[in-house]
């Protein structure tokens, strides 16, 4: 299953730490079915990502993750595209 979010802002910068690349994504998209509580409207989110994002990854946009296999197995975002 394929979580969609929609972009509506984008923060680009390099880190002092390491001197790299990073994006934080800020998302609207829908709650999670499996949660029992009450939920009204739709959930917001920041989401680090490694680097740049795509071109096509703008404000307005929906996107989805692609996902690995990261440290103790929890998944790890390896790259993002618009749908």
């Amino acid at each position: 299953m394929e979580f969609e979010f929609e972009v509506v802002g984008i923060v680009t910068g390099i880190s002092k730490k390491s001197g790299k690349a990073y994006t934080m994504l800020h998302l609207l998209g829908d709650f999670s079915a499996s949660n029992s509580q009450v939920q009204l409207g739709r959930q917001c989110l920041t989401q680090y990502v490694e680097g740049s994002v795509p071109q096509d990854v703008v404000v307005g946009c929906s996107i989805a993750f692609d996902y690995a296999i990261g440290f103790g197995g929890r998944p790890t975002i390896v790259g993002v595209h618009a749908v």
